[in-house]
């Protein structure tokens, strides 16, 4: 019971102004430079986030990762004598888009690996296990689309 009196006599001591001169005890200054400190970081994350989206609007990197591994697949279940043509439209815009300066560095095929190159200074390149050698690879370029060509032999055994 006591302890109950003693609250409810400090509740009643405490007014309005009290109330108040509590409230300006962190003072104008302190709460504005938190808010502004707050304004700032939240700002900085935004545009950070508007930067890296605006980097992966034509999804360079994301679709030469796919093509890269899809050649790959098909060169893993191709036997030797085999020619592929593949639908490759969609990359080589991007790579245009992007401005890769020589066309034939969009695919490649070296050392049991396929590299696919869509935006300057980046290459996706994956491997296939497939003992086989890919050889006389080229784009046509607008046959009513851009494919890639390419045969698959057998390995030279020396």
């Amino acid at each position: 019971m006591k302890l109950k009196f003693c609250m409810n006599r400090m509740n009643r001591q405490m007014t309005i102004k009290h109330v108040f001169k509590m409230n300006k005890k962190a003072g104008i200054g302190d709460n504005l430079m938190n808010n502004v400190v707050y304004l700032l970081l939240a700002v900085i994350f935004l545009v950070g986030i508007l930067v890296f989206v605006n980097a992966q609007k034509n999804n360079g990197a994301i679709l030469a990762d796919y093509y890269a591994k899809e050649i790959a697949n098909a060169v893993n279940l191709a036997q030797a004598g085999d020619e592929i043509i593949i639908d490759v439209h969609k990359p080589t815009v991007v790579a245009v888009k992007n401005k890769v300066a020589d066309r034939n560095e969009i695919f490649g095929f070296n050392n049991n690996q396929v590299c696919v190159k869509l935006s300057p200074g980046q290459k996706s390149c994956y491997s296939y296990f497939n003992d086989v050698t890919v050889s006389d690879w080229e784009i046509k370029w607008g046959v009513p689309i851009n494919v890639l060509k390419f045969k698959v032999t057998a390995k030279s055994k020396l």
